[in-house]
């Protein structure tokens, strides 16, 4: 058995988990961290075991990891985990230890990078973002509720119906807060490790204790073209955002130039 096959019985649980959010570059960034010769990955990126697979049970998600070796870590980055209400508990039974990264890009551009994403992925059926948005009013808060009730729930509404549901983040970060003490946390602005990714790195490496490996590269792996958000639409967003992001940065103690 290689280290890249899933563990088997020799499974381990992972110690690191990218949390989200979705469509801010945990692929590119879990990725480019997998080249590190410490770290070895999951099976697959997104394992999605604390929010979509936990009824397969702990001992599934063991397999999804390659066996220990003494050294080498691993962990896996599903970027719903932020965003869902049960998973910060659930990952606290099973990995207290667990360290946890949180990618955030400006909640507008997520948005709408996440309405290109559901798009290109067949997951609705209109083709404009302004469209989703109202559908987003008039679904999500019972899917929200519905989630809440049954725990076990795969929800398509809450999961691909939460353009800006998902972006405010301070929300949702202290959900986790509840369950892990900040200094689990690493928060990475998107826009900073898109466009100085060494630095980035550098940081998420020291954050897991691993040896620092100068030589480890960067690949932006989105190489998709993104719509233009219509002028009017992109200052309403950004007007909904902005106390939520005030209270981020005042959180974080750091500011993101996302205005």
């Amino acid at each position: 058995m290689t280290e890249h096959q899933p563990g088997g019985e020799g499974g381990r649980l992972p110690s690191f988990l990218m949390i989200g959010a979705q469509e801010c570059g945990t692929e590119s960034l879990y990725w480019s961290l997998a080249r590190h010769p410490k770290v070895v990955p999951a099976v697959r990126k997104e394992v999605h075991f604390f929010d979509r697979h936990f009824a397969r049970g702990l001992a599934w998600y063991q397999e999804q990891f390659p066996s220990a070796v003494a050294g080498v870590i691993t962990g896996e980055a599903s970027p719903y985990y932020l965003f869902h209400p049960h998973v910060p508990e659930r990952v606290r039974s099973a990995i207290p230890d667990a360290r946890l990264i949180a990618i955030l890009r400006d909640p507008v551009d997520r948005a709408l990078h996440h309405f290109e994403h559901n798009r290109k992925k067949g997951h609705i059926d209109v083709d404009s973002f302004a469209a989703c948005l109202d559908q987003e009013a008039e679904q999500f808060p019972a899917a929200a509720q519905r989630l809440l009730k049954e725990p076990l729930l795969n929800d398509h509404i809450h999961r691909h119906y939460s353009y800006i549901a998902r972006g405010c983040y301070i929300d949702h970060l202290l959900q986790w807060e509840r369950f892990f003490p900040r200094e689990r946390f690493l928060i990475l602005q998107a826009e900073a490790v898109f466009a100085d990714p060494g630095p980035a790195l550098a940081t998420v490496v020291e954050f897991l204790g691993l040896p620092p490996c100068p030589e480890l590269s960067f690949e932006d792996l989105d190489e998709r073209e993104h719509d233009v958000l219509d002028r009017a639409l992109r200052h309403r967003l950004q007007d909904f955002f902005r106390p939520f992001n005030r209270r981020l940065f005042d959180h974080i103690g750091r500011e993101f130039d996302w205005d």
